[in-house]
């Protein structure tokens, strides 16, 4: 037989559905079509790439409603040419939906980046980590001159963010796609949980594009 919850955690499992219900009701009160209006098509005109962090909700960070962005999450918003999953996400949000912003977005506090930069090791996310790693080898000097490790950790989360982005523009659709069209954009956040607000790191995707010619 199933493992019964304690009373806790089922109360706890309990509330999601509830407050699901909550929500939902919410969003028909003020529209009854609401769902059925969301359910026919979706037109982003933002892919986020974000952690995974509990933490960061970009809807809720934003006041984006459901529809308006696309979004894909993983240990400290690591851009991974290897990675399946992230190019299917790519694909489909540069081909198929047409969007016009990708946006990288990292944060303060990032476990995914304290981890990298310890100097530990962490069994199975260590190849994941070890993206994170090569962004601080190639910023040793700078970064090893910050004594604070909490500013160094976060130093190296802005480090990370612009480095993804970098990424992405080796992507060879993302690049047609911008020659061509105009877009998609790509962009560059850093979320501040000491705050709550975002800051654009105001990336250079043009000059990065020159680069790489």
């Amino acid at each position: 037989m199933p493992k019964k919850l304690s009373q806790a955690d089922q109360q706890m499992y309990d509330r999601i559905f509830q407050q699901n219900r909550d929500w939902a009701d919410g969003k028909t009160k003020h529209d009854r079509m609401f769902f059925k209006e969301h359910f026919k098509d979706q037109d982003p005109q933002f892919l986020y790439i974000g952690c995974s962090d509990s933490r960061v909700s970009i809807g809720d960070l934003t006041g984006m409603d459901i529809g308006e962005i696309f979004v894909h999450r993983n240990i400290a918003n690591v851009v991974s040419l290897e990675d399946e999953n992230i190019m299917a996400v790519l694909q489909y949000g540069v081909e198929i939906l047409k969007i016009k912003h990708i946006v990288v977005s990292g944060h303060h506090g990032c476990g995914g980046i304290e981890a990298a930069n310890s100097g530990k090791h962490f069994g199975r996310m260590d190849s994941w980590l070890d993206k994170i790693r090569e962004v601080r080898f190639k910023n040793k000097e700078v970064l090893d001159s910050i004594r604070d490790h909490s500013l160094q950790n976060d130093m190296l989360a802005e480090m990370n963010v612009i480095a993804q982005c970098e990424k992405l523009l080796e992507v060879d659709f993302i690049r047609d796609s911008y020659f061509e069209k105009g877009y998609p954009m790509v962009h560059a956040w850093v979320y501040d949980m000491r705050t709550g607000l975002l800051h654009d790191m105001e990336f250079d995707m043009d000059g990065c594009l020159e680069k790489l010619k």
